[in-house]
């Protein structure tokens, strides 16, 4: 049960994420500064919220300063391509191919 809980929660995040993603998307212009200032506060919104669940411990190896390299280039890219869809095209549609590619890669 808890595990449904917590896929509600996720999947309630990500709605919002999209939403206000579109919002912002309609209010700014899109250019690469708007993607990068909206990519900016949502990496420090992120952060500060891993941080307050670590209770501000943090510590970091070789691999974990590479892994989160890859992560944020992924990130950059997925989020700057994901404002330019979305200019251009549905909500709904962008959000059933990115939970397609969540759900299928990792299986694969």
């Amino acid at each position: 049960m808890g595990n449904y809980i917590l896929l509600f929660v996720s999947l309630m995040c990500m709605v919002v994420y999209f939403s206000v993603m579109k919002v912002y998307q309609k209010r700014i212009k899109a250019t690469m500064f708007s993607a990068c200032l909206f990519m900016s506060i949502a990496g420090l919104v992120a952060s500060v919220i891993c941080m307050f669940l670590m209770d501000f411990n943090f510590s970091f190896t070789g691999f974990s300063i590479i892994m989160g390299l890859a992560l944020a280039t992924a990130e950059s890219i997925n989020n700057v391509l994901g404002i330019k869809i979305l200019s251009v095209g549905r909500i709904s549609i962008f959000t059933m191919f990115l939970m397609l590619g969540g759900m299928i890669m990792p299986f694969l």
